[in-house]
């Protein structure tokens, strides 16, 4: 019997286990940014049911607070624009029945408490504005949804990796769960008298966020600077 086959599988397995340990250890697990899930609720529509038949529903929790893009922005699973909310749609909607939470990862490199500031401010930025906050705010971010393709997972996924952590816990068999830097999104100027509409990406919003989160806490530690001298 030839086991050469099988060597070099058990070779290939032992190779990706090993390197899937390297990279685990560079990351530190956090409860501070918590993945959470609920089981998706249950629609009027059989095919619908049949498709998300025991998968759920996967947004973010920080200090208390979730977001997550439950679905697009008509309310449908396959495909169109899509906003991140904050709260979650589903989450509210049931009261957070059948939660279950499990920690995130941010680089060894990187403080827990900076992490959790960073995610926080950048989500806070990406959230669709309400009416109320057209005064306050320049801009917001119009995502895209699939549930195949780009979903709930794939924005916590999103959140927490611009953020410079991961999600390490596999949830939905890991489907459409990730997102390329890439992949056109656009941005709603909020700023002016009337509404305009960008172009961008991904990672354009992601890096737009992070320099004004970065912006805002510069601010913040000359300010207490200032105040202690």
């Amino acid at each position: 019997m030839n086991f050469l086959p099988l060597y070099s599988l058990l070779l290939i397995f032992i190779s990706f286990s090993a390197a899937a340990q390297e990279e685990f250890q560079d990351f530190v697990s956090t409860s501070k940014v918590e993945v959470c899930t609920i089981p998706l609720p249950v629609t009027s529509h059989i095919v619908i049911n049949r498709m998300i038949f025991n998968t759920k529903h996967i947004y973010l929790k920080v200090r208390g607070q979730t977001f997550g893009t439950p679905f697009t922005a008509k309310g449908s699973y396959f495909g169109g624009d899509a906003y991140l909310y904050s709260e979650d749609i589903f989450y509210q909607r049931h009261r957070g029945e059948g939660e279950e939470c499990f920690p995130t990862h941010y680089s060894a490199d990187d403080l827990e408490e900076k992490f959790e500031r960073r995610l926080l401010c950048l989500a806070k930025k990406m959230v669709v504005a309400s009416s109320k906050e057209n005064e306050t705010r320049q801009w917001y971010p119009v995502f895209d949804y699939h549930f195949l393709k780009n979903n709930c997972g794939s924005m916590a996924n999103y959140l927490v990796e611009c953020s410079g952590g991961k999600i390490l816990k596999k949830i939905n068999y890991s489907i459409g769960d990730k997102v390329e830097p890439n992949k056109e999104a656009k941005i709603i100027m909020i700023d002016s008298p009337y509404e305009s509409t960008l172009q961008s990406s991904y990672g354009e919003i992601c890096q737009i966020a992070l320099d004004e989160c970065q912006d805002e806490a510069s601010f913040l530690e000359d300010a207490q600077g200032l105040l202690y001298q």
